[in-house]
């Protein structure tokens, strides 16, 4: 599907969104099997295991320690790895337990980490992922009472690009490689410890790191995955939502972006009710919206939402930060591939491109509680809406999700203009009449109280 034509127009206009720079995976399944660039990648995975197994950044002197240790847990968790033959465990765990490290530059030499078997790879990829990434979404989603807290905290630990790589199309996980590993990494942390004192990685039984393995806590298992995709879903959503929202079906899923598709899609039913082709030429604005008598309000459910009821507007909230445009084009990419009938976020972006058109509009939409976030001019967020507008032909997508009730509201917006056109017009004809005929009134009450003066 990441050869199709479709994809290669979307993603060579902006490469940059779609594939990841800093943490790659070989097994993705966007089909990313460079091992080169997967090698290039792997001492900072495992300076990041090494993080978070000790709770200390790691320096030169641990990195030998920290790559071994993750070579050693995936290889305990290659054995579990679904779907692949005897042969190829055997080779993962021959492969972890005769790898040579040595103190140089670069401990462990390109050349054996792209000569590495598949399964030992998706193992790192799927240890990485389960210990570092979720694990700590996890932390920081529980121990912060909003979602800018624990974003702000789990971005500063991880870096904006790392997040960004873990959501983007080229690179997702398969989801049953994650649900595999999670009931045994912990298991196979700690089993890492033998061979580390085999094979002298550690001083001894006194080394701190030894301490830190026997230690070493997942903090939740299989069992807990669906509050741990609610917190993943809700740290990604590019709408706003007050509670994480755990999305149904996760098993179905095949990775962590569909599931994100998963949680921000309302049901079929609203979807096909509410879908219809796109109508040419401007509509309204936001700021024409906010002066004129249809109401607008904010649904805060988490979902892609987009209802026009009489003579109100209800719309799911904008959340806005560094990663909403990856998300929003990584979702609509995801659609597109998959021939998604109603495209739920390409529908309700289109929708946000049309009430969009300047930084008065932006302002507009905060007003209504429709943007949330934070920019530093409103012009930023334009930019964004219009670089993914150029990105998608809308129109060629045929019906989308909430077509038809964006053609609603502009059918009431423009009988209520016109209406109110036809009401000013006799008011300004009356208004003027009223004061040519009080005008001799008035100068004839003037001249006589100056006579009496």
């Amino acid at each position: 599907m990441v050869n199709s034509s479709a994809y290669a127009r979307i993603s060579n206009a902006s490469p940059k969104e779609f594939r990841a720079n800093s943490v790659v995976f070989f097994s993705a399944v966007g089909g990313h099997t460079d091992s080169t660039e997967w090698a290039l990648c792997f001492r900072p995975k495992a300076a990041a295991v090494y993080s978070a197994v000790t709770g200390e950044d790691g320096d030169e002197e641990t990195d030998i320690k920290a790559m071994a240790l993750l070579i050693h847990a995936a290889k305990n968790c290659a054995s579990f790895v679904s779907a692949e033959k005897k042969e190829e465990k055997d080779a993962a765990a021959a492969a972890a337990a005769g790898i040579q490290i040595r103190k140089e530059p670069w401990p462990l030499p390109t050349a054996a980490l792209t000569g590495l078997p598949e399964t030992l790879k998706k193992a790192v990829d799927g240890v990485y992922m389960v210990v570092v990434f979720l694990r700590s979404l996890h932390q920081s989603m529980k121990s912060h009472s909003n979602r800018e807290e624990a974003e702000a905290s789990f971005t500063s630990a991880h870096g904006r690009n790392v997040i960004l790589d873990i959501i983007k199309y080229e690179n997702q996980l398969p989801l049953p490689l994650l649900l595999t590993i999670i009931p045994h990494v912990e298991q196979a942390v700690k089993d890492a410890k033998q061979p580390l004192l085999d094979q002298k990685f550690v001083s001894g039984e006194s080394d701190p790191l030894l301490h830190s393995i026997t230690a070493f806590s997942l903090g939740f298992s299989l069992v807990d995955f669906p509050q741990i995709a609610g917190d993943f879903c809700h740290f990604y959503s590019p709408f706003f939502s007050k509670e994480p929202i755990a999305p149904k079906d996760f098993k179905k899923q095949t990775h962590l972006l569909a599931l994100l598709h998963c949680s921000v899609s309302p049901g079929k039913s609203t979807l096909l009710n509410r879908a219809g082709g796109l109508a040419r030429g401007p509509g309204p604005r936001a700021r024409d919206l906010a002066r004129s008598s249809v109401k607008v309000r904010a649904a805060e459910g988490g979902a892609a939402e987009v209802e026009f009821l009489e003579v109100a507007l209800k719309m799911s909230a904008l959340a806005y930060d560094y990663k909403t445009e990856v998300v929003l084009r990584n979702l609509i990419a995801w659609e597109v591939l998959n021939d998604e009938d109603e495209k739920p976020v390409a529908g309700f972006f289109r929708v946000i491109s049309e009430l969009i058109g300047d930084a008065g509009d932006v302002a507009a939409m905060k007003g209504f509680g429709l943007m949330r976030g934070r920019w530093t001019r409103g012009g930023e967020v334009v930019e964004m809406v219009r670089r993914i507008e150029d990105a998608f032909d809308f129109h060629a997508f045929g019906s989308l999700a909430f077509g038809r009730e964006i053609g609603e509201m502009r059918r009431f917006y423009e009988e209520k203009r016109k209406k109110g056109k036809g009401m000013r017009r006799p008011a300004v004809i009356w208004f003027a009449a009223g004061v040519a005929a009080l005008t001799p009134v008035v100068i004839t009450a003037i001249f006589k109280a100056r006579r009496c003066v």
